[in-house]
């Protein structure tokens, strides 16, 4: 989603789950998925939503407010609105609804989403 490196400290997905890059191997990028689990895998299996530096503690719950939820729902008519609805990036998602493009709105955004 984001046009950038994957570098150590990067927030990612694998497997629908948000994972921070905890070191490079060769060819193989450690990560740490939420939860727990540490994983070997190749920077093609990755999608990164943020470049970091991350800590898996920024990925704590973010409750909606009331604020977010309306501005979830601008967002999502200017998307099925727009023509060119396609080329709204991550990013600009996450500072529309929660005025911020952080580690956890990018997060909170890709859920969104999903």
């Amino acid at each position: 989603m984001i046009n950038e490196e994957i570098n150590e400290k990067s927030l990612v997905i694998y497997k629908n789950r948000p994972a921070l890059v905890a070191g490079v191997e060769g060819e193989k990028l450690n990560i740490k998925v939420f939860g727990g689990d540490n994983f070997k895998v190749r920077e093609k299996d990755l999608e990164l939503l943020h470049p970091g530096p991350c800590t898996l503690s920024d990925l704590e719950e973010r409750k909606p407010s009331d604020d977010s939820r309306s501005n979830a729902q601008e967002a999502w008519e200017l998307m099925v609105d727009s023509s060119d609805s396609a080329s709204m990036s991550l990013k600009e998602l996450a500072e529309l609804v929660y005025g911020v493009f952080d580690p956890r709105s990018a997060w909170a955004a890709w859920e969104l989403l999903r």
